[in-house]
């Protein structure tokens, strides 16, 4: 029986990079603390294993939605995704392992090999300033200087995308401040001592990268505005979380 990375055909493509940046978006650190980022963050990450992420595809005509119903019940027979639930124009998934790693090749981005060398080198910091725990019995590491060598933008944005696959698996975990300076830290779940080998890559600035990035934007976005109340705007938001100020008032008694 072939495999779910031989089973990968170009048309599904664009779909997977659609939900590996709505996932990247649950995943990605917290940068802002002016809005519901944090809460909807929190909750994402909380409920992903169990119900992954709630994915739209109720645009366009009936057909459309038939033929995006037919793919996800293909997709999944063929081990790309996981089902949880499903309506008539939303449903809730995740990529499988094998289809996560083949997107994120595809779409140019770094995979397992050097998730494994990030988690390495904060590992390494975290060794030789193990007197330096700050909080949650944890030594934090900052992205600039010391993971992004001295470059604060760029850098920043890779050491970022080397992070998502860590941070998926709980190899990593990050953490920021108010002005949005990230923070990482081992998490509790050990990375392979070896890298596995990267698989071939595809154009990081192509169609499918520009599908990811559109999507992790369009995702992060959301997150950051929705709140309790809204749930017809989440659209790509996992649940709603951003319940803060939401209190019941209490009753005066009469006498």
């Amino acid at each position: 029986m072939p495999t779910a990375t031989h089973s990968i055909e170009p048309d599904d493509l664009p779909h997977l990079a659609d939900i590996l940046g709505q996932t990247d978006a649950i995943f990605a650190p917290v940068r802002n603390w002016s809005d519901e980022s944090s809460c909807n963050t929190y909750t994402g990450r909380r409920d992903y294993p169990s119900m992954g992420i709630r994915w739209e595809y109720g645009g366009g005509t009936h057909s459309d939605r038939k033929r995006m119903q037919w793919w996800l019940e293909n997709a999944a027979e063929r081990g790309l995704i996981v089902r949880f639930r499903g309506g008539a124009f939303t449903t809730r998934l995740r990529l499988t392992e094998v289809a996560e790693l083949a997107t994120r090749a595809a779409c140019g981005l770094p995979g397992l090999y050097g998730a494994v060398l990030l988690t390495r080198e904060v590992g390494e910091y975290e060794y030789t300033h193990r007197d330096d725990v700050q909080r949650d019995d944890k030594v934090w590491v900052r992205e600039y200087p010391e993971l992004c060598g001295g470059e604060q933008n760029d850098h920043r944005v890779i050491v970022e995308e080397m992070a998502y696959p860590a941070l998926l698996r709980d190899w990593l975990r990050a953490s920021s401040d108010l002005s949005g300076l990230v923070r990482y830290c081992l998490g509790d779940v050990p990375a392979p001592t070896t890298p596995p080998a990267e698989l071939p890559s595809g154009d990081r600035g192509g169609p499918l990268a520009n599908t990811w990035a559109d999507s992790l934007r369009k995702a992060l976005g959301l997150m950051g505005k929705a709140t309790h109340g809204q749930s017809r705007e989440l659209g790509y938001i996992p649940l709603i979380a951003g319940i803060g100020g939401v209190r019941k008032k209490r009753r005066r008694k009469v006498k």
